[in-house]
């Protein structure tokens, strides 16, 4: 699914101002860190800025196109400890569901395509494609570890079903955007993270989550 800023032209223009956003969103961890999932990578912001910090991170990026860039980026700059798998993430793993562009004007960018953008009747869709599905417990499987220590989920309304009624017991920090316009039953999702961390929500649609 083709965006302006997958073009040679754009791509770096494009990263620069993912990876501000993802700066100026996500905390830092103030000490290195074993694991990382980076969810809804995208081109790189956070997965570019913040692997250094990790020895590992595993990015899932549903969109095939973005994933082919995340790579380059990573090449560019030299990054090694970054996997990338191309993967929607759900409730459950192994189902193909529809990924879904959405008519933005001038400011279409590639960070806004999403598998759940159907549920919004105000949002005009142009564009689907055909995409694989992963879920939490295989993401653990993913990284090999039984243990995540920084989760970040910016997966454009897909946060619900891929951490509703899931084991978050072993995951220390999580991080992310919620989108209302998409997810009914916020305050479910909410009350489900409150059994195992400390969260916060914050008013211009980013929340945290620290384990008890």
């Amino acid at each position: 699914m083709k965006y302006p800023d997958h073009e040679k032209s754009n791509i770096e223009d494009a990263l620069k101002l993912r990876i501000d956003e993802c700066v100026a969103s996500y905390p830092a961890p103030s000490e290195k860190l074993n694991v990382a999932v980076d969810v809804g990578a995208n081109i790189g912001g956070f997965s570019c800025a913040f692997a250094h910090l990790f020895n590992k991170v595993v990015a899932i990026e549903a969109n095939p196109d973005s994933c082919e860039c995340l790579h380059g980026n990573l090449k560019k700059r030299g990054i090694t400890n970054v996997e990338v798998h191309s993967l929607a993430v759900s409730d459950v793993k192994g189902k193909t569901i529809n990924l879904y562009k959405i008519d933005e004007g001038n400011d279409s960018h590639s960070g806004n395509c999403g598998t759940e953008w159907d549920k919004n009747p105000t949002y005009n869709v142009i564009e689907t494609e055909e995409v694989a599905t992963t879920d939490l417990e295989e993401v653990f499987s993913l990284c090999g570890e039984d243990y995540i220590d920084y989760l970040k989920v910016d997966c454009e309304g897909a946060e619900y079903n891929f951490l509703m009624d899931k084991d978050l017991s072993k995951v220390r920090l999580i991080v992310g955007e919620y989108h209302p316009g998409v997810v009914d039953d916020l305050e479910g999702l909410w009350n489900h993270i409150r059994k195992t961390h400390r969260l916060h929500v914050s008013p211009n649609h980013l929340f945290f989550a620290v384990a008890l």
